[in-house]
C-alpha cells in the first residue's frame, strides 16, 4: 500500500514539474512494483503449516520469477521505450526500493517491541 502511495505521489509531483522525467521515474517504480507484487501474491497464497512443502517451493518459484520479471522489464524499457532517462529510471527504482525497505523495517520494528 505504501508502495502504491509513493508511486502516485511522486508521479503527480514530477508530472507537474518535469513531464519527460516523470515518465522515466514512473517506469523505474513500476519495474520495482510489478515483480514484487507478483512475489508477494505467489509467496503468501499457500500459507499454512500443513503445506510447508508447497510454501517452500512457491517461495523459490516466486523469487525466480521476480528476478526474471525485473530483468525482462529493464530490458524492455531500454529497448522499446524511447526517449527514456536512464538515471531517472534507476532513481525511481532505487527510491521505491528504499521506501519499501523503510516500511518493512518499521513494521518489523513495531512487532519486535510488542513481543
Amino acid at each position: 500500500m505504501a508502495d502504491m502511495a509513493a508511486i502516485v505521489l511522486v508521479f503527480l509531483l514530477l508530472q507537474s514539474l518535469w513531464q519527460p522525467i516523470a515518465k522515466s521515474v514512473l517506469i523505474g517504480q513500476l519495474i520495482f512494483f510489478i515483480p514484487n507484487s507478483f512475489f508477494a501474491w505467489r509467496t503468501f497464497r499457500d500459507m499454512g503449516a500443513s503445506r510447508i512443502k508447497q510454501v517452500a517451493r512457491g517461495f523459490y518459484l516466486a523469487e525466480t520469477t521476480k528476478f526474471a520479471l525485473t530483468v525482462g522489464l529493464f530490458a524492455y524499457s531500454f529497448m522499446m521505450l524511447k526517449p527514456i532517462n536512464v538515471t531517472c529510471l534507476f532513481t525511481g527504482y532505487a527510491g521505491l526500493l528504499f521506501i519499501h525497505q523503510c516500511v518493512a523495517f518499521f513494521i518489523v520494528g513495531r512487532r519486535s517491541e510488542q513481543i
